[in-house]
C-alpha cells in the first residue's frame, strides 16, 4: 500500500514560508504559464477595450502591482498536488475568491483559512478614507501647480515628452537625461516635458513644483494646469466605475476564474495608479478641446496603466500625432506588460514606435514577439554617464563594496543583515561597505532600524552611485539595473535572490558568468565574495572585455541623429 503523501500547510500569503520542492514547482508553472495569462487578458481586453479597463490593474500585467498572475501560479500549484495525490491540511489565502476555488480543486478536503494584507481589504471605510485624502492632496496640488506654473504660450506642432519626478529629483533629471545638450536651439522651441510626480507628500508639494519649474525652467508644461475641479472628482470616483467592468464566467487551466477577477478588478493596491491614469486621459481631451496641436509625444514606457491612458488618448483624440514609447532601461526577467499583446495594438494603447537603448534590447526582448510594432534603437540618456568613468583597480588589502538596496524596506533588511553577518568575521575587517538607499526609501526609517549596529567600515550615502564605482571592487543589489550599469565597467556583481515568487532578475541569462553571480543565502554570498576578492587583480582584462561587450549592446551612445528619429525630426 503507497504511503498517503500530506503537505501541513501551503501559506499563499507568504511565498518564503513555503517549502524548497513548492518553490520550485511554483516557479516552473510561472515560466511555463506566461503566454496562456497574456493570452487571458488578451482576451478579456476584447470584451471591455475601453479606458476605464485600460487603467485597472486587471488589464495591467504587471507582477509589481497586481498579484492575478501569482494568485493563479498558486491555483495551478495545489492543483497539480492535488492531481498527484497529495492531501493538504490547510492552505491560508489572502482574497475570498480562492477560498471557492480552492475548495473545489481539493473537494472540501482542506481547511482554508483568509487572511487580510492589508485594512483597505478588510474595511471599505479605509477606501473611501483614502479617496477624500487623494481629493484633498490633489486639489491642493492643482493649487500650487496653477499659482506657479504657467501655462505654454504657443499651442502649435507640441512635442510632449512624458517623464516622472520623483524625491530627491526634482531638479534634475532622472530618466532624459542629456537629452536636451544634445538637440540644437532650433528644434527645442516646441519640445516640453510632463513631469508625473511619483511619491509626492503633501507637505512636499510647494517645493516639488518650485524646483520642477526652476529646473525645466520655460519648458515645463504640467497636466495639473490643464486640469478641472470636475475632471479630478471623476478620476478619483473611478473606483465607483469599476463595476462597469464585463467579466462573464471565465476559465483559466479549466478552473473557473470569474470571481478572481471580479475581486482583481477592484484592487485596491494600484487605486493611486488609476486615478493618476484618468487624469491623463482628461489632460489630453482637454488639450484637444482647447486646440493644442501635438505634433509628437514621447513618453518614458513600460506599458502600465499609466502609458496606456497617454496613448489611448492621444490616439482618441490625436490620431495623427506621431507617438513613441522609450523603454529607457534594460528589462529585467518577467515582465510580463512589456509583451505587447494583440489587443494592446489593435485598440491602439500602445505607441506607433518604441525605442529601446540596446540592440540586445531589441533583439531578444519580449518586444520583438509582435512583429507589428515599429522597434528601433535610441540613446540610454539615463546612463551615458557610463563611458566617462574609469575604474580605479588596487591591489590594496580592502575590498570595497558597494550595496544599491532595492526600494522595499523588508528586502533591504534582508540584505543588510546577510551583510552585517559576515562582519563579524575576522577577514571580512578588511572590507569597506558603501550602503545606498533607493531614492523612494525613506533613509532615516531605515537608519533608525541600524542606530549603532553598523561597524565603522559601513557609511550609508545618498549620493548618485556614479560617485563610487570607480573605487568599488564588488556591487551588490538585488533585482536591480544597477547590476547591469556596474557589469558595464568591468565591476563584478552579485545579485541577491529575494524569496519571493517570480525571477525579476535584471541580468540577462547569457552574460558571461565570471563577473556576476546570484545567491540565495548567507553561505553562498561569502563564498561569492571571496571568489572576487580573490581574482579582482587576475581578473582585470578579463572584466573589462565583458564590460565593454555589455556596454556596447545594451547602452547607445549619445547620438544626435538617433535623437532626431526620436524627436520625428527630418534633419
Amino acid at each position: 500500500m503507497s504511503k498517503i503523501k500530506i503537505i501541513k500547510l501551503i501559506d499563499i500569503t507568504r511565498f518564503s514560508s513555503l517549502d524548497i520542492e513548492s518553490k520550485r514547482r511554483f516557479n516552473e508553472i510561472s515560466k511555463q504559464h506566461k503566454e496562456d495569462f497574456n493570452k487571458l487578458v488578451d482576451k478579456l481586453s476584447i470584451k471591455n477595450a475601453n479606458i476605464d479597463w485600460w487603467i485597472n490593474s486587471l488589464a495591467s500585467r504587471n507582477l509589481l502591482n497586481s498579484d492575478l498572475y501569482e494568485s493563479l501560479c498558486f491555483i495551478l500549484l495545489v492543483k497539480d498536488y492535488i492531481n498527484e495525490g497529495f492531501i493538504i491540511e490547510k492552505i491560508i489565502v489572502n482574497k475570498k475568491s480562492l477560498i471557492k476555488i480552492i475548495k473545489k480543486i481539493t473537494n472540501n478536503k482542506t481547511q482554508i483559512k483568509l487572511i487580510h494584507k492589508n485594512f483597505y481589504d478588510r474595511y471599505l471605510f479605509y477606501k473611501y478614507l483614502f479617496l477624500i485624502f487623494q481629493f484633498f492632496k490633489r486639489n491642493y496640488q492643482f493649487l500650487i501647480c496653477k499659482f506657479l506654473i504657467k501655462k505654454v504660450s504657443n499651442p502649435n506642432d507640441l512635442t510632449l515628452i512624458h517623464t516622472f519626478a520623483i524625491p530627491n529629483f526634482y531638479n534634475k533629471d532622472r530618466y532624459f537625461n542629456n537629452f536636451i545638450k544634445n538637440i540644437d536651439h532650433e528644434y527645442l522651441q516646441n519640445v516640453y516635458f510632463i513631469p508625473t510626480l511619483i511619491n509626492l507628500k503633501i507637505s512636499k508639494v510647494y517645493h516639488a513644483y518650485k524646483n520642477l519649474s526652476k529646473f525645466y525652467n520655460h519648458k515645463l508644461f504640467s497636466k495639473e494646469k490643464y486640469l478641472s475641479f470636475f475632471d479630478l472628482i471623476k478620476a478619483i470616483f473611478y473606483f465607483n466605475k469599476i463595476k462597469k467592468i464585463k467579466i462573464s464566467q471565465t476559465f483559466y487551466a479549466n478552473i473557473d476564474i470569474s470571481d478572481l477577477l471580479s475581486e482583481e478588478s477592484f484592487n485596491f493596491k494600484s487605486i493611486n495608479i488609476s486615478i493618476e491614469s484618468m487624469l491623463n486621459y482628461f489632460f489630453i481631451k482637454n488639450l484637444y478641446k482647447s486646440n493644442y496641436k501635438i505634433k509628437s509625444f514621447i513618453g518614458w514606457w513600460e506599458n502600465l496603466q499609466i502609458d496606456k491612458s497617454y496613448y489611448f488618448s492621444l490616439n482618441k483624440f490625436y490620431p495623427n500625432t506621431n507617438t513613441s514609447g522609450y523603454l529607457g532601461y534594460s528589462p529585467r526577467n518577467m515582465e510580463l506588460q512589456l509583451q505587447v499583446t494583440d489587443s494592446e495594438i489593435n485598440f491602439n494603447v500602445v505607441p506607433k514606435n518604441i525605442f529601446v537603448i540596446g540592440d540586445k534590447i531589441k533583439d531578444k526582448y519580449y518586444l520583438n514577439n509582435n512583429k507589428n510594432i515599429n522597434i528601433q534603437v535610441a540613446p540610454a540618456f539615463r546612463y551615458s554617464y557610463l563611458r566617462n568613468l574609469r575604474i580605479k583597480r588596487s591591489n590594496n588589502e580592502y575590498t570595497n563594496m558597494l550595496i544599491s538596496l532595492p526600494v522595499s524596506i523588508k528586502h533591504s533588511i534582508y540584505i543588510l543583515d546577510m551583510l552585517l553577518k559576515l562582519n563579524n568575521k575576522i577577514n571580512y575587517k578588511k572590507f569597506n561597505y558603501t550602503i545606498k538607499p533607493h531614492p523612494l526609501i525613506n533613509i532615516k526609517k531605515l537608519l533608525k532600524i541600524y542606530e549603532n549596529k553598523l561597524p565603522n567600515n559601513y557609511s550609508f550615502t545618498q549620493e548618485p552611485l556614479l560617485n563610487f564605482f570607480e573605487d568599488s571592487d564588488i556591487v551588490i543589489s538585488s533585482m536591480s539595473i544597477v547590476l547591469l550599469e556596474a557589469m558595464s565597467l568591468g565591476i563584478p556583481v552579485i545579485e541577491i535572490n529575494r524569496d519571493e515568487p517570480f525571477d525579476l532578475s535584471g541580468i540577462p541569462h547569457h552574460i558571461n558568468p565570471l563577473i556576476w553571480e546570484k545567491i540565495n543565502n548567507y553561505d553562498e554570498l561569502e563564498k561569492s565574495i571571496e571568489k572576487f576578492t580573490h581574482q579582482k587583480i587576475s581578473c582585470i582584462d578579463q572584466y573589462q572585455q565583458i564590460g565593454n561587450e555589455i556596454l556596447k549592446n545594451y547602452f547607445e551612445p549619445i547620438n544626435r541623429d538617433k535623437i532626431y528619429k526620436l524627436l520625428d525630426i527630418k534633419n
